[in-house]
């Protein structure tokens, strides 16, 4: 089981490090090595946004446990849609935001272009949670609100 969560969550289609993943699922980072060296399973509830957040189909994970000698690439889902992949680029964008705040703290100028580019994205966001609402869109959209607000301070 390990071994397919780490292929998958190296693959090129998802392309998360161990930290990505265990953000994505709300657990600590240690759970997912622990999980991928085979040391620790994971809960139920935890199972269902790890196979979420590797596009696993739902009961992957169970699925794998029970047939050891399956194919795990057998659980993988369709293409991811066009709001996920939006939602994505989103958050790719809200990180590199995030990892500029600190180096323009003394820029008002720097904070507002961030702060009005973050509202652009977060309307682009809000458009899709309208149409095609999914957890991560929304979080994605609250996360861009709190990050934008906070600039503004």
């Amino acid at each position: 089981m390990g071994l397919a969560i780490a292929a998958r969550r190296e693959d090129p289609r998802i392309n998360l490090t161990q930290k990505q993943l265990a953000d994505k699922i709300h657990v600590h980072a240690n759970t997912i090595s622990a999980n991928e060296r085979g040391v620790q399973g994971m809960r139920p509830g935890t199972r269902i946004l790890l196979e979420q957040a590797l596009r696993w189909r739902k009961g992957g994970y169970a699925f794998l446990l029970e047939n050891p000698d399956a194919d795990p690439a057998s659980v993988n889902e369709d293409p991811p849609t066009g709001t996920q992949m939006a939602v994505d680029v989103a958050r790719q964008m809200l990180e590199m935001a995030r990892e500029l705040i600190p180096q323009v703290q003394d820029s008002p100028e720097a904070r507002k272009q961030i702060a009005e580019r973050l509202q652009k994205i977060e309307e682009r966001v809000n458009v899709i949670v309208q149409y095609d609402f999914t957890q991560e869109a929304l979080q994605t959209l609250m996360e861009l609100n709190t990050t934008r607000l906070s600039l503004e301070d």
